[in-house]
């Protein structure tokens, strides 16, 4: 009866596989020597009208389970191992049925289908090369960075990128800050030191009518601390960066000069832990930054005085996003807090504290301004929606829905032609994630380590990605990536999508002092890279 079961799902899925031109079996089990005896099992691939044969081990199945389970969170269970050789052929003829019904119940899924690792393993681009999907196309890539990208802002119009890099090794950091401490009977060494972090400006030149583009190196400044995060205001004509050591570092930036000049504007000791979130605002003349020391401050940039100082709550701050029409910061925590803020109110008045269910470090928000929803991103891998209704109605802000994804997810962005939020992770993935059904869309991999950085040009259907493996990349995504199979509606919009309810308050974890990014970069011997 069980088997009777099992086969009559097995005949609904290949209704389903006849829509995606795309069916498998798994048709036999034999013995072959590779090295030594092996179990191999007949898998059958059926696309378009081609139709080719497998053979695959059972270790093979489960490298690609595991494989795509660093992706979806939600698969069908690869069958049980063993602790010894399965021999019986009653056993061999049961997991054959049972890799057969995993097989299917992939492929019938059409954001899994389309996954590298599937299509790898069924050989599917070598044997039907016509029917390749549409992919992410890269447009440029700027490799080879001295050292891993933190943060970057590229200004479109005039193609200028901003980088901020940083030594992430902490074994090489404190070398680093060892050998550029100055005594007091030490002579000074000028502007020479270890380089620890880095600002390089690049001028971006594509050239039409090929695949080539140019990048300029304009100029460089050096650090021997880390810098954390940029921001970027053209009516100030000035370049923010946030460093490791709560210092915030402003250059004004002459655009009259093709922004080949730069001079020192100022540098704040605003605060006394790494500076997580800044803003820039041309009419108040000011400043907006948030840092692990768990403070929101505000700095008059005329006076280079901060005159407003709050305390928010015992987690460190990690986040910041300033709407200026508005007069709203939405600022995120390392508990899994939402804080929102007047700014209108003097000092700025807390409107709504909200609770995105996540336990980890918030990493990072996006905002549909359109639709009033917010989304949230957390090291513990949960993906969060809230909604915030109209401006000046944000004490009525709540959460609407969650789903949890591949943990230590670093950065976050939103596709509304889609209705998607983008993911970026610390393994080099990015993901889409539908919001009609809270499921994996599609994902990619375009860098080998942590993504640290990610810009969506909705217009443009471009996403930037930076990365700790030292590159930075755009990838133009294609309209029709997904490979879409008819089936009913879950829901038709975003407010109605699958609610998980929202967490009871907690309480706020006292901050650690672990720096989640002290890992995977190479270390780096003491050497002078760059000279201001």
């Amino acid at each position: 009866d069980v088997y009777k079961r099992q086969v009559h799902g097995i005949l609904n899925m290949e209704k389903v596989q006849s829509l995606l031109m795309v069916s498998v079996a798994v048709t036999d089990f034999f013995e072959k020597t590779v090295d030594k005896k092996a179990t191999f099992y007949k898998v059958v691939v059926k696309s378009n009208e081609n139709s080719w044969t497998l053979e695959k081990r059972f270790s093979q199945f489960d490298s690609l389970h595991k494989e795509l389970l660093r992706t979806f969170t939600s698969l069908p269970e690869l069958p049980p191992k063993t602790y010894f050789k399965l021999t019986s052929h009653e056993g061999l003829v049961k997991r054959k049925l049972d890799l057969e019904i995993l097989l299917k119940s992939l492929v019938i899924r059409p954001e899994i289908l389309n996954h590298s690792a599937l299509r790898s393993f069924l050989e599917l681009d070598l044997h039907n090369p016509g029917a390749n999907p549409p992919s992410p196309k890269k447009i440029f890539e700027l490799a080879d960075l001295p050292l891993g990208v933190r943060d970057f802002v590229f200004v479109e119009g005039d193609n200028i990128l901003f980088l901020a890099l940083s030594d992430m090794k902490i074994a090489s950091r404190i070398d680093a800050y060892i050998t550029n401490v100055t005594f007091p009977w030490e002579k000074q060494s000028g502007s020479t030191h270890v380089t620890v972090g880095a600002l390089l400006v690049y001028r971006y030149t594509p050239k039409e009518g090929t695949k080539e583009h140019k990048f300029d190196r304009l100029w460089v400044k050096s650090y021997p601390v880390q810098t954390n995060v940029l921001c970027w205001n053209q009516a100030l004509k000035m370049l923010a960066i946030g460093m490791d050591d709560g210092k915030i570092n402003c250059l004004k930036v002459s655009t009259e000069h093709k922004y080949m000049q730069y001079e020192e504007f100022c540098v704040l000791k605003t605060h006394t832990a790494r500076v997580m979130g800044i803003a820039l605002d041309a009419k108040k003349n000011s400043i907006f930054s948030v840092a692990e020391d768990m403070k929101f401050k505000i700095t008059d940039l005329s006076y280079q005085e901060a005159h407003t100082d709050l305390p928010i709550g015992t987690a460190q701050l990690k986040n910041l996003e300033y709407d200026a029409e508005n007069e709203r910061v939405f600022i995120l925590n390392g508990t899994g807090s939402v804080f929102i803020y007047n700014l209108a109110e003097k000092p700025p008045k807390l409107v709504k504290q909200v609770e995105t269910g996540s336990t980890g470090i918030l990493r990072e928000l996006a905002i549909d301004y359109t639709s009033n929803y917010i989304f949230t991103c957390a090291m513990d891998g949960m993906i969060s929606i809230l909604e915030t209704g109209k401006p000046g109605k944000d004490r009525f802000t709540k959460m609407i829905g969650n789903m949890k994804g591949a943990d230590n997810a670093r950065c976050i962005g939103w596709r509304p032609s889609k209705q998607e939020i983008i993911v970026g992770y610390e393994s080099g993935q990015v993901t889409f994630w539908k919001t009609q059904d809270l499921q994996v869309a599609c994902a990619f991999e375009p860098h080998g380590q942590a993504i640290t950085r990610m810009r969506w040009d909705e217009k443009k259907q471009l996403l930037i990605t930076a990365s700790k493996d030292k590159t930075v990349k755009a990838w133009v995504i294609p309209e029709n990536w997904h490979i879409y199979v008819p089936q009913p509606e879950i829901t038709k919009d975003l407010g109605l999508a699958p609610q998980v309810p929202a967490p009871p308050p907690k309480k706020e974890r006292a901050p650690s002092g672990e720096d989640e990014d002290e890992d995977d970069l190479s270390g780096w011997a003491k050497k002078q890279l760059f000279t201001d």
